[in-house]
């Protein structure tokens, strides 16, 4: 995850240095950036009372 978040820091240094967006640009980008990530984990992620079934293949107890 590091290597990510340092090639998005590079890229965005290297256009602001080339003049192709301002710092404006860089840091609307991570504010739109950030709260579509926040959105996605908090809708994708599993509800905290969802029943754990385990790994294995096998059905959950109880059935079916």
């Amino acid at each position: 995850m590091s290597a990510a978040v340092l090639i998005v820091v590079a890229v965005a240094l290297s256009r602001m240095y080339r003049g192709v967006h301002f710092l404006t640009d860089v840091l609307a980008s991570i504010a739109y950036a950030s709260a579509w990530l926040a959105i996605l984990w908090a809708s994708l992620r599993p509800a905290r009372d969802a029943p754990r079934h385990p790994r294995d293949g096998s059905a959950p107890a109880g059935g079916r």
